[in-house]
């Protein structure tokens, strides 16, 4: 059985005196990557560090120069617009908010947090 079945299944068939842990041969051949699958995931890497240095630029410019106060809603909002001018953009694999955007905040920063943020921006802060 692979490790990824659920305990539940485990427990039903004899629990784990009984039954016996895996690898699975189907992750393992979804693991192996051809020639074709490689150079598109190369590619794929290039064209979304081209996006993320563009984002990176234009975040320091928000932050320093344009004295700009961004949420996380606002900042990951204009990093995929950038993801989506490269080559084969199709659509984030995870969507950066699942909540109301109207809310503009997927996770509210506790009170007092991005004034800390923006008055501190050199120390390290762990929210």
């Amino acid at each position: 059985m692979s490790k990824e079945t659920s305990w539940a299944l485990s427990l039903a068939l004899g629990g784990q005196d009984i039954v016996e842990e895996m690898r699975s041969p189907i992750g393992d051949a979804k693991a192996l990557k051809n020639g074709t699958e490689l150079k598109g995931m190369r590619e794929c890497h290039i064209r979304d560090g081209a996006a993320l240095i563009e984002y990176f630029a234009w975040l320091e410019d928000q932050l320093i120069n344009q004295k700009a106060k961004l949420d996380e809603v606002e900042a990951a909002d204009k990093l995929e617009e950038l993801r989506s001018t490269k080559e084969h953009f199709v659509g984030l694999s995870f969507p950066h908010d699942i909540v109301d955007r109207s809310k503009r905040s997927c996770h509210p920063l506790p009170a007092g947090t991005r004034e800390l943020l923006h008055d501190r921006p050199n120390e390290d802060i762990s929210l």
